[in-house]
This record gives C-alpha cells, structure tokens and sequence, in this order.
C-alpha cells in the first residue's frame, strides 16, 4: 500500500543499461474539487444553436412532470428560448446559469429541474445532494440525462453518462424519493433518448 509520505517524493525513471537516466521529477501538486470542475467547465459550450423541434417537446413532457401545486420552477441550465413553454403552462421560471456554479446550487425553493445539466459534471453527486439540501421539505426535483450510448459517453463536454440504475443510487444516496422516471425522444430522427426522472424531497415527520 502506498504510504502518504510516499505521494509526495520525487521518482527516477527508470532507464536501459548505459542510458542515461531521466532526472528527478516532481509530482504536480494535489488537484481539488474546484480545479476539476473548473476544467470541466472550460470544455462545455452553448447548445442553444440546437434547438431542433423535438427539444421543446421533451423540454414541456419534463416541464409537464411536476405536480399541479408548483408554480415556478428553478432552472440550472437555462435557455431563454424555452421560456415560453413555461408561459404556455402557467409558471414563473427562475434561470440559473454560469458564472454561477450549479455545483453549489443554494436557492431555497420548491421546485427545480436541470435538464442535460448532470451528465457534464465531473462530481454530479455534490450537485444533486446541494439540489436536495436547498429544497424546501416536499419539495420536487426532475433531473433529465441521456441514454447510457457510446454516443453520449464519448461526448467532449460529457463527464458523467451514467445507466438508469448509476442515476439512481445518487439521487436515492443524496436522499430524494423517486416518484417517477419516464424515457422519451427530444430528437426523433436519431432516435436520441432521455430518462426524466421526478424526484422529492421527504417532507420531515412533524413533531
């Protein structure tokens, strides 16, 4: 086993007989959370220059997926472009996006819903238990991600394509109930598939 005292030394190369070898090299130094994701970032790009027909129709069935009480819905990830099917539904929309890091998403509210947003994190799990820890008690989440392809997972600004089943011991390990997952298309023609998942937050027992 590799002792901590050990992680921080310098190493030799290794190097054939007569060859010289290389010099001592340090290692860099310890990378954190932050700096992983603000690499992540670094590789992510706009896509609303893809908003084919069937991305507004997945993005209502996702809208369509909250219950009947919620009346204004926090989006991580927002495209101002889908700002009127929330209007076609009657509820307010609350748009977060970067600069604001959605890894450490603080927005008392009741409902929030990020669409495509999860699967280009490098640490989904921080973002999902921060969804959840700002949730009001009862409150709902519906997360929308991709199909497990090796499309999707070979996807420069991916970092966390994940099965249905991966999906859920996070959402079920940060504390959400699952209430419902259905599987659509948002772009017919390549038969590109999501699951939506509708997620709550226990409401906690009264005293």
């Amino acid at each position: 086993m590799l002792r901590a005292s050990q992680q921080t030394s310098t190493v030799e190369s290794a190097a054939p007989d007569g060859a010289a070898a290389r010099p001592a090299r340090e290692h860099g130094r310890v990378k954190t959370a932050e700096d992983i994701i603000r690499t992540c970032n670094d590789e992510q790009f706009r896509h609303d220059r893809w908003l084919f027909p069937g991305k507004f129709k997945a993005f209502e069935a996702a809208l369509r997926m909250f219950p009947d009480d919620v009346d204004e819905v926090v989006e991580i990830g927002h495209e101002e472009p889908f700002r009127k099917i929330y209007e076609k539904l009657g509820l307010r929309c609350i748009g977060l996006n970067l600069p604001n890091d959605a890894h450490y998403f603080n927005v008392r509210c009741k409902a929030v819903l990020a669409r495509h947003v999860l699967e280009h994190s490098p640490i989904p799990l921080l973002m999902i238990t921060n969804v959840f820890e700002s949730l009001e008690d009862g409150g709902y989440f519906v997360a929308v991600v991709p199909e497990a392809t090796r499309h999707w997972c070979g996807w420069p600004p991916h970092f966390s394509v994940l099965p249905h089943g991966g999906w859920l011991k996070l959402f079920r390990f940060a504390g959400f109930e699952p209430l419902d997952c259905q599987m659509g298309m948002w772009r017919p023609e390549r038969q590109y598939y999501e699951y939506r998942f509708l997620l709550q937050k226990p409401a906690r027992p009264e005293a």
